[in-house]
């Protein structure tokens, strides 16, 4: 985060996204991979209320089968807080996912050049036409702790279902009550 002009930039890239039924990540359900298998786009938003000032842009790298995005989160004025970049699907209401009934964690495959931040969200919803705000969502952290996967080099983030919270602060994007 730069102090002085209250931008953070940042660099994620996103290899695949799973349901895993225990503890072992070779025990999975792929849900949102970006290997050309699946029909699920990319939509991009970036901060467009308010005079949110936040940008961001990504890539689909189809030799590495991975999503590279890039950009900055910067101070709203009207607001004197953060503002937010965002990827979800495309075809909002139309979208498909695999069934994941019977799995306990959602895992990501992620690498950042932002390990110190701990402010990363992840957000799912099913059965609601407004998305946005009912979802369920969850923090996490990807530090020294986080293990790695040898094949690809990308942290594995692991989040029990009962972390995640359907009541949370539209304002902070924290949890009031998590669904444990």
């Amino acid at each position: 985060k730069n102090h002085q002009s209250h931008t953070m930039h940042f660099h994620q890239s996103l290899f695949l996204l799973v349901a895993t039924a225990s503890s072992a990540l070779g025990e999975f359900s792929p849900l949102w991979t970006f290997d050309g298998t699946n029909e699920h786009k990319v939509k991009l938003v970036n901060d467009p209320v308010m005079g949110g000032q936040s940008s961001s842009d990504y890539t689909v790298n189809d030799e590495q089968v991975r999503l590279e995005w890039d950009g900055e989160v910067k101070i709203v004025p009207s607001l004197s807080a953060p503002g937010f970049c965002n990827l979800e699907t495309s075809k909002m209401f139309l979208d498909k996912f695999p069934d994941a009934s019977g799995s306990t964690h959602l895992t990501l495959l992620v690498k950042t050049d932002t390990p110190d931040y701990q402010g990363f969200k992840v957000s799912f919803a099913a059965d609601t036409i407004n998305p946005q705000f009912k979802c369920y969502k969850a923090d996490f952290v990807i530090d020294e702790n986080t293990p790695v996967d040898e094949e690809t080099g990308y942290s594995i983030v692991r989040i029990p279902y009962n972390e995640f919270s359907n009541n949370w602060s539209s304002y902070t994007g924290e949890p009031i009550v998590k669904c444990s």
